[in-house]
Parts: structure tokens; sequence; C-alpha cells
């Protein structure tokens, strides 16, 4: 009975411990995930071949050309 009952207590701990290492690495992916998008974005906007006056007109045109076609 003793020997059952910390069996199950284990395996509730370990089962615990791989959703936390889980919630940790997902958590961990995302934050990574919109940091990289953000430097790329960045980069792409600094980068660009043509203006800032014209990157944002290009933008504008093509959002609203977007929102027209929904």
């Amino acid at each position: 009975m003793i020997l059952n009952e910390l069996a199950n207590q284990v395996k509730k701990v370990r089962r615990s411990r791989a959703m936390d290492m889980r919630r940790s690495r997902t958590k961990n992916m995302v934050i990574g995930v919109g940091i990289g998008s953000a430097l790329g974005v960045a980069a792409g906007i600094l980068f660009a071949p043509k203006s800032g006056k014209e990157t944002r007109q290009i933008i504008s045109d093509r959002t609203r050309e977007t929102i027209q076609n929904f």
C-alpha cells in the first residue's frame, strides 16, 4: 500500500515536471519567434532599397487593397 502510494506520487511529480518543461519550452519559443520577427521587420525596413516615404506609401496602399478585398 505505502509503496503504491509512493509510486503514484512519483508519477505525479514526473508528470508535473514534464508539463512545466513543455510550458517553459513553448513560452521560450514564442518569445524567440516574436523577437526574431521584430528584428526581421526592422532589418527589412532599414535595408529597404526605397526611401522611408516610398516604403510607407507602398505599405499603406497594400494594406488598403487587402482590406478592400475582404
